[in-house]
């Protein structure tokens, strides 16, 4: 029997990597929380799109999945620690020209991250230009704008815990056992996870307890994951497909195909039945023995690989770069709305956030909602939003406006919709219309659009007519 490996990265829709992103440039690291800095670090996103990475010499790897990577932006002064200021301006000072010293504020690249919205992590990058950080931040934000990952099969996810490991690295740039047993330990016993990893030739350097990354291949990791987490479910459909022999046939692989597997309710002309040049090139695709390939035979390796693979992904990944129709009129779509925008908890006694705002948007919502009202104490003569009568902290709403100016269109180009519940004063209605005018300035749609007044009869304007505006 001749094994082969596969490549398992021939996917249809691969995420290209802007060539900026993977050459990567040397940047200092602020950490927030343990208020340290790691000088000359090497920042990437890794060659498959799954990760930002840095690489401080010395010290183990640093790596953030993208998926949780909401936005770069300037720093705006965020960095309030004075000491961790003067530190870094005065690493500027010593390597490089002082007279030629971009401002800090300047070279500061501001990642935001984080499971949720309401949970944001930050990262600091300080580069050695302006420039530099200017085109770190607009890259990373064109990255994310197109970013696919999220729509992963299941090999994909497999493909994406193993670079994780590859990734993170010791400092003598090899994979720390412990970091591979953690991945699968959740519910096994470590000493099961090590008799596996020894199995496979890969107990690694036992005094230092790490791996080498070039032996560390993916056909390794999926054998391990198969040892250790069989999917029995799998095994069984095998079994009874093959008639408990240890192979598929290629008829029996096509009746499986079309009869099983096929949803019955396809039009046969856009989604035809499989016929036996698909089903080969199948087998030629996912089957791992060599012989069984030429014999038209599927293993129950390749049949397992074939099933986790982007060919039954959860969801289609070509719709994903389907052309969608924006002409219509605005009310003829359903729009990813969201209420009490400004709460990050509770309705009653609970917290109103500007913050929460960029996240709502960069999430993918084209409405949100304002609840005006007029400021009281020291907010006097100012409208701000919050939850009324409701024991909820309040924030001004021009902040809010100028971050909605911010991320509105970072991800998306549709019209995003301000629901406004006004119980402001005149004269804070006033102040309300100003802002709007003077923060958004362009981005506000301020009258109809041209043959779509606002009388009966007439159709409102379309997504794509209303492109980058903001309007109530």
């Amino acid at each position: 029997m001749t094994l082969k490996e596969k490549d398992h990265w021939s996917w249809r829709h691969k995420i290209g990597v802007p060539d900026v992103l993977l050459r990567g440039d040397l940047f200092d690291r602020y950490d927030e929380e343990s208020s340290s800095i790691d000088f000359g670090c090497l920042l990437r996103v890794d060659e498959y799109g799954f990760f930002l990475v840095w690489e401080a010499r010395g010290k183990e790897a640093g790596v953030l999945d993208l998926a949780q990577l909401w936005e770069a932006r300037p720093t705006g002064g965020n960095i309030k620690d004075l000491r961790i200021v003067a530190e870094l301006e005065q690493r500027a000072k010593l390597t490089q020209n002082v007279a030629n010293l971009d401002p800090l504020d300047s070279r500061i690249v501001w990642l935001t991250y984080g499971q949720d919205l309401v949970i944001v992590n930050n990262l600091y990058f300080v580069a050695a230009t302006s420039q530099i950080a200017k085109t770190w931040r607009e890259s990373i934000n064109e990255f994310l704008r197109t970013y696919k990952i999220r729509f992963a099969c299941p090999m994909q996810c497999l493909q994406k815990h193993w670079r994780y490991l590859c990734l993170s690295t010791n400092e003598r740039g090899r994979i720390p056992l412990r970091n591979v047993v953690r991945t699968f330990a959740s519910g096994k016993p470590e000493k099961m996870v090590h008799k596996c990893l020894a199995d496979l030739g890969l107990s690694g350097d036992k005094e230092r307890e790490d791996l080498d990354v070039v032996l560390f291949t993916f056909d390794k990791f999926l054998r391990l994951y198969h040892k250790i987490s069989p999917r029995t479910d799998i095994q069984e459909l095998f079994v009874k497909l093959s008639g408990q022999k240890e192979y598929l046939t290629r008829e029996r692989l096509m009746m499986f195909l079309n009869d099983e597997q096929r949803d019955p309710r396809l039009n046969e002309i856009l989604f035809p039945n499989f016929d036996v040049d698909r089903v080969n090139s199948l087998i030629a695709k996912y089957e791992t023995d060599e012989s069984y390939i030429t014999q038209g035979k599927m293993s129950g390796d390749g049949f397992l690989r074939f099933l986790l693979s982007e060919e039954n992904s959860p969801v289609f990944l070509d719709r994903t770069e389907r052309h969608q129709d924006m002409d219509q009129p605005l009310c003829h779509y359903f729009i990813n709305s969201s209420h009490n925008t400004y709460l990050t908890g509770r309705q009653y006694g609970g917290k109103s956030s500007t913050e929460i705002y960029r996240q709502v948007l960069l999430s993918g919502c084209r409405c949100i909602e304002l609840d005006c009202w007029d400021g009281t104490g020291e907010n006097k003569g100012e409208p701000i939003i919050t939850h009324g009568k409701a024991m909820c902290t309040d924030v001004f709403f021009k902040d809010v406006l100028v971050q909605i100016k911010e991320t509105a269109f970072l991800r998306s180009e549709w019209p995003v919709i301000l629901s406004f519940e006004n119980h402001c004063s005149k004269s804070n209605q006033l102040k309300m219309a100003k802002y709007c005018l003077e923060i958004f300035d362009e981005m506000l749609l301020t009258g109809p659009i041209k043959g779509h007044e606002l009388e009966p009869g007439i159709p409102l304007p379309s997504p794509s007519q209303l492109k980058r505006k903001n309007f109530d």
